[in-house]
């Protein structure tokens, strides 16, 4: 009985050329593929490195970050409110905040009626909504923060507690681009 590799299946090696390993990696012979992934990855560094934005003097003003944050809870409160049919647009809210502010108490669970299938579902989504909105409140919450320190930094130069205000003090050290 003959293998597969014996009868020239799918481990045929006609045609792959076989080298010694080299010893350093200047001297790696490059096969046509990995010439064309190497130059992939080249072409992927070069478009991240070109894409890279200066985003240290982006300010977002302060009723933006609060008012995305509202929509988005009015949102999720009108999806809940629709989806449980013991729930208001109320208890939708409730539940909302509760868990975007991570206090989650519990009381409230959307999915868990007998209907398996549609209480999977709704698991499936009511997670990404979760997973999204802890994403937009800790980036709201972020911009907000840089917001509001740049009105105290302002308004101590104008009291005078700061004699010097250096415009490249404002940048926090975690938005300094980090290379």
């Amino acid at each position: 009985m003959s293998t597969v590799a014996e009868s020239g299946g799918i481990y045929d090696n006609h045609d792959v050329t076989t080298t010694s390993l080299p010893t350093s990696a200047s001297t790696t012979p490059r096969t046509p593929l990995r010439r064309r992934l190497a130059d992939v990855v080249q072409r992927m560094r070069d478009v991240m490195t070109s894409c890279r934005a200066d985003t240290s003097d982006v300010h977002v003003p302060l009723y933006v970050s609060l008012l995305l944050l509202g929509v988005y809870l009015l949102l999720g409160a009108l999806l809940f409110g629709l989806w449980e049919p013991e729930w208001d647009v109320l208890v939708g809210s409730y539940f909302c905040f509760v868990t975007l502010s991570t206090i989650g108490f519990g009381d409230f669970v959307p999915g868990t009626s007998l209907d398996a299938w549609s209480s999977t579902s709704k698991l499936v989504l009511c997670s990404l909504y979760v997973v999204c909105g802890l994403a937009l409140l800790a980036t709201c919450f972020d911009l907000m923060q840089d917001q509001v320190r740049q009105v105290c930094r302002d308004m101590a130069h104008r009291l005078g507690f700061v004699k010097h205000h250096h415009p490249a003090a404002q940048v926090s050290p975690r938005h300094s681009d980090v290379t």
